[in-house]
């Protein structure tokens, strides 16, 4: 899927949340090597608007493959994962890529910067509460991402 072809064309506000959702669906069912340049994509749609949604997204994605990684490792009861559906080393790669794409697309636009500290902040605030009788913690992409922002920009 190209979306960047999305830049180019007028979209109202509800066409380009109908894109960016659409997108972000499609993303939790692609290869993990397939996410990177979609999400780059993504990042520089954000120009548009949707940031939040788009950031939102992002995260969500990964916070559920990091989570979906140690229910694995936590059923398997062995510290080798080699068998898991989820490979944990191509995983952290391709976060420390999609990493290096919102500091890249920051650079260029402060105002994604500063959608990224106000979703991390919602999600101190969520986290800091209990969930469901238990608490919620941060995922591994969901702290290192604000962290490298920070330290490159």
């Amino acid at each position: 899927m190209n979306v960047f072809s999305f830049r180019d064309v007028l979209l109202s506000t509800e066409e380009l949340q109908f894109v960016v959702e659409k997108v972000l669906r499609l993303l939790s069912k692609l290869d993990l090597q397939e996410m990177p340049p979609l999400v780059y994509q993504l990042l520089l749609l954000s120009a548009k608007g949707s940031k939040r949604t788009i950031l939102e997204g992002v995260i969500t994605v990964f916070n559920d493959l990091d989570q979906k990684l140690m229910q694995e490792a936590k059923n398997d009861d062995s510290i080798d994962l080699d068998d898991s559906t989820i490979p944990k080393e191509q995983l952290r790669q391709v976060e420390g890529t999609i990493i290096l794409h919102i500091v890249f697309a920051i650079k260029f636009d402060q105002d994604l910067g500063r959608e990224l500290v106000k979703v991390q902040e919602s999600s101190v605030t969520l986290n800091g509460c209990t969930a469901g009788g238990h608490k919620q913690i941060f995922m591994p992409f969901q702290c290192r991402s604000p962290l490298v922002c920070v330290q490159n920009t």
